[in-house]
């Protein structure tokens, strides 16, 4: 299945294209409500996080238990009653069968990427883990790779954070090779990870092997 963004001006959804021949053909489109990456644990249960960063999107985690046909939105951090004090959440994509969750945070001035982990395929969610980035402008990135191997960044590329033993230890590096700032993180196991940087030259897909120490692109320029 593809998600395919509405046009700038159009009502915040996206476009949902399914196919069932390793992509030879495809059906739809279907409307989906927002412009997010959309991840599909079965043929009918999938997950769409919108982080609601321009485009006129909005932002939210929705599922759906129909192949998509249908879509309903997931407040599982509730935000508090009062606007002053009001909680900005970033959903990230649930993970392995939906069983960890990311969510960056912005509560004041501080940003933080936490966990959630489920055991009844994202029905309920409880607190697993935490970390707090040093940025403070942007939400932070986060990618679970392994079931106790997780990754955060700050959005500014100037720390990487993994952990193998479920949140419970943090191993921070300063990433060497990375110029701007973070737009996506993707990560494989507790070393290897893609991640996407924007700078002054432009956009490109960086990797590592060694953790978040070091950086290279993926296509030498």
């Amino acid at each position: 299945m593809a998600a395919h963004p509405a046009m700038p001006g159009s009502p915040p959804t996206s476009s949902l294209y399914r196919t069932a021949d390793g992509g030879r053909t495809w059906s739809g489109p279907t409307t989906i409500p927002g412009c997010g990456p959309v991840h599909f644990d079965t043929v009918l249960h999938g997950w769409l996080a919108d982080p609601g960063f321009g485009g006129g999107c909005g932002d939210g985690l929705y599922e759906t238990l129909d192949g998509g046909g249908t879509w309903t939105e997931r407040e599982v951090i509730r935000q508090p009653p009062v606007t002053p004090g009001r909680l900005d959440v970033r959903y990230a994509l649930p993970r392995l069968t939906s069983r960890v969750l990311p969510v960056g945070l912005i509560d004041g001035e501080r940003s933080r990427v936490t966990f959630l982990a489920s055991n009844d395929h994202g029905e309920t969610w409880s607190f697993a883990g935490s970390i707090e980035p040093p940025g403070r402008e942007h939400y932070p990135h986060a990618s679970v790779a392994e079931a106790d191997a997780w990754w955060a960044a700050d959005s500014e590329g100037t720390v990487v954070a993994v952990t193998t033993d479920g949140g419970g230890r943090w191993r921070k590096v300063r990433p060497a090779g990375i110029q701007g700032r973070w737009v996506s993180l993707e990560a494989i196991d507790e070393r290897r990870a893609w991640a996407i940087e924007a700078n002054a030259a432009g956009v490109r897909v960086m990797q590592t092997d060694d953790g978040g120490a070091h950086w290279r692109p993926l296509v030498e320029e």
